[in-house]
């Protein structure tokens, strides 16, 4: 049987593997709790960590990666909110282990779920920031996610390592129009990014070729399933 979140040993156990001590364990039990168990639930504060954890992301990438557009930063920062990877850190952390479940959710394997446990993954750093501060959360943040995260790759070694993981294929690209001789305007590259066994095909921009093909590797990156 799983342990119950409430029980005093199962909570001081999960916050050791956490790193921090709550003040106020109240947050600590709201953020096990799923929705399917109570009406009182996890899901407003899912909401606030979902948010808490953006921000200590978006900031992390503009100091880490200077020179990144909006775009790389923005598909950067989904890689790292990815539910598989929040739910990951919450098997690790036993999350799984102690969340109150409604009977069926239990039953059917719904504390499992990546969904789900990324949702208490997300309501927990808001139970460790309202209990604390920010810096506090963002402790726990680099503690335990940033590590296992690809936080520093680029968009074309990130779309190559999803395509040859789940297809063995690599994707390729072709130049269609340069504009890079024109002294009016300013430079333009336009390319295409193909991943056959997918048929797909996504277009990028830039004013050289490595900036247009990683412009078209953020959009299969949007297309191509994790």
């Amino acid at each position: 049987m799983a342990p119950n979140p409430h029980d005093v040993n199962a909570l001081d156990a999960l916050q050791d593997r956490l790193g921090h001590t709550f003040s106020n364990t109240e947050y600590l039990k709201l953020a096990l709790t799923h929705s399917s168990y109570s009406a009182t639930n996890n899901a407003r504060l899912e909401f606030l960590g979902d948010s808490v954890l953006r921000l200590i992301l978006s900031d992390e990438l503009y100091h880490t990666l200077p020179s990144a557009d909006p775009g790389t930063l923005t598909l950067q920062r989904i890689e790292c909110e990815n539910n598989a990877y929040l739910a990951e850190i919450a098997r690790t952390l036993g999350l799984d282990e102690c969340m109150l479940l409604g009977k069926g959710a239990r039953r059917d394997g719904g504390g499992h779920s990546s969904s789900s446990l990324a949702g208490a993954m997300e309501a927990l750093l808001a139970a460790v920031y309202l209990d604390s501060s920010l810096a506090t959360v963002r402790e726990v943040v680099f503690a335990h996610i940033v590590p296992h995260l690809p936080i520093h790759k680029h968009p074309k070694t990130l779309l190559q390592e999803r395509l040859m993981q789940q297809l063995g294929e690599l994707p390729s690209y072709e130049v269609m129009s340069s504009d890079t001789n024109s002294h009016e305007a300013e430079p333009q590259v336009n390319v295409q990014c193909v991943v056959n066994a997918l048929e797909l095909t996504t277009e990028g921009s830039g004013s050289t070729r490595k900036e247009a093909e990683t412009a078209a590797a953020i959009e299969m990156l949007r297309l191509v399933p994790v």
